[in-house]
């Protein structure tokens, strides 16, 4: 939910409210409250993109991506939001090709059998933020020169 909060007061432009969400994020990372460290490199990468820092917030948040590259982790929206912010930050670099391939990571959520409970969460936040996914994805392929 914090991490939520943060990510909303970012989208509102609000930056006393991202400093205290990233403040309370960090107090519980070095409480050692289960996957507050991930979401606080999240939430620091946006508040480091709001101010132009777009390279630093990708290269904050790269490890995450290795740690939760099948869902398995135990926060399945910030891993949606990862990608999703990632790609905006390489489309922001002019990295088109990068941004494009971030936005799609829902597509290679294969869940096949008997799947556990996590993993099913995790699939239905790629499916319920895919489209957004693909709409960026395909007004960047719009915006590239022909």
């Amino acid at each position: 939910m914090t991490m939520a909060l943060a990510l909303r007061a970012a989208a509102a432009g609000d930056s006393v409210a991202l400093l205290e969400w990233t403040e309370t994020l960090r107090s519980m990372a070095s409480a050692s409250v289960s996957g507050a460290d991930r979401s606080l490199r999240l939430v620091s990468g946006v508040a480091t993109a709001s101010r132009g820092g777009f390279r630093d917030a990708l290269d904050g948040t790269a490890a995450d991506l290795a740690y939760d590259s099948a869902g398995l982790a135990e926060h399945p929206f910030l891993r949606s939001a990862l990608y999703l912010k990632r790609g905006d930050w390489y489309a922001e670099l002019g990295m088109r090709d990068s941004a494009v391939a971030s936005w799609l990571w829902h597509e290679n959520t294969d869940l096949e059998g008997t799947v556990p409970p996590h993993l099913v969460q995790a699939g239905e936040v790629d499916g319920a933020l895919g489209p957004y996914a693909r709409a960026r994805s395909a007004q960047k392929s719009a915006e590239a020169p022909r």
